[in-house]
């Protein structure tokens, strides 16, 4: 295919090691759709910021079909975090464009994948958005082990994920990986090393919920609506309390900064999932509908910390905040991953 800026898009068979790279992510592309009727053409962008540093497209009029698998190398404009735009198109107009937020990490082969469906033309569905090869129903309650009660959604696409876990609040929590600690001195809090990464995805199942629900925060002393501390001047905390979703800032925030709430991000009665996407000063929910960041939100490798050593180390607790100095109930089950 066409070389284009900084980035190489192969086609590959699956069965290619010729495509794999020491530094690359492979794309894995598939569709419901009707080639050479619904779309005849796919492309791949990707952006660093808001500068376009790769493009290229393969035609499905040819004999090339779906599934595909494409290896991205990247070149001096295009390392680091990225954004990959995959456009399904019919007769040069866009039909269906799917996002998907990634890193080149060296000397690493990642995977993406991206599914194209005939059911996310023109749907406003943050499932469609995100565009990943699973089945979640209207309602986002899907049963994953089939025994009715509604449990959270799992994305089955973990490859990328460095390590995850999953907090069951009748079990505590399960981790997979080195980069999730669970010996605080704390109960049931976990330490999450987020140093080097791009985003830690949560996905949260709250029934009911009372009082602190879920506490995220950037230092182990932290107690609740943030900038509380003296070990740290990053000390922002991410909170859902009662139905709300809150970002407290840290102590770096100046005085008329208050803190960032979006109300009913859960039912008060009843039971809710939603998404959360945690990045360095940013914070997302494809689920709720929301992005917003702040230079005094949580920090991944902070530069300097004037009151201590800066890390990249963050606090997670369930039903309470993260020194249990304050309680609350409605977190049933969670899921992370960190990539």
């Amino acid at each position: 295919m066409r070389l284009r800026l900084a980035l190489v898009l192969i086609i590959c068979a699956a069965t290619l090691v010729t495509c794999k790279g020491a530094t690359s992510i492979m794309l894995h592309i598939d569709s419901d759709m009707r080639l050479g009727r619904d779309i005849d053409e796919v492309r791949v962008t990707v952006t660093v910021g808001d500068d376009e540093v790769g493009s290229d497209s393969f035609d499905l009029t040819t004999d090339l079909s779906l599934p595909q698998s494409l290896a991205l190398t990247p070149g001096s404009r295009a390392s680091g975090n990225i954004t990959i735009h995959v456009a399904a198109r019919n007769n040069n107009d866009d039909v269906l464009v799917v996002r998907r937020d990634s890193r080149f990490v060296d000397g690493e082969e990642r995977a993406e994948e991206v599914c194209l469906y005939n059911s996310c033309v023109g749907s406003s569905d943050s499932f469609c958005e995100e565009g990943r090869c699973r089945e979640v129903p209207a309602d986002g309650d899907a049963d994953s082990d089939g025994d009715g009660d509604g449990d959270i959604w799992f994305d089955e696409n973990t490859e990328r994920c460095v390590t995850y876990a999953a907090y069951d609040e009748s079990h505590g929590w399960e981790v997979e990986g080195a980069r999730i600690l669970t010996d605080s001195p704390y109960e049931d809090v976990i330490t999450i090393d987020m140093s080097g990464l791009y985003q830690l995805e949560l996905a949260v199942r709250i029934c009911d919920p009372t009082n602190r629900v879920l506490d995220l925060a950037d230092s182990p002393s932290c107690n609740g609506d943030g900038g509380a501390v003296d070990d740290t001047t990053h000390s922002a905390e991410l909170e859902i309390i009662n139905s709300y979703f809150v970002v407290s800032r840290s102590q770096l925030a100046a005085p008329s900064e208050e803190a960032y709430t979006f109300p009913n991000f859960v039912a008060p009665t009843g039971c809710t999932q939603q998404m959360i996407y945690i990045r360095d000063q940013e914070v997302a929910s494809p689920t709720a509908g929301f992005e917003t960041s702040s230079e005094s939100f949580l920090r991944i490798d902070p530069p300097t910390d004037e009151l201590g050593t800066p890390d990249g180390l963050w606090y997670l607790a369930p039903n309470k905040v993260i020194t249990g100095v304050r309680w609350g109930t409605g977190l049933e089950q969670a899921w992370l991953c960190l990539w």
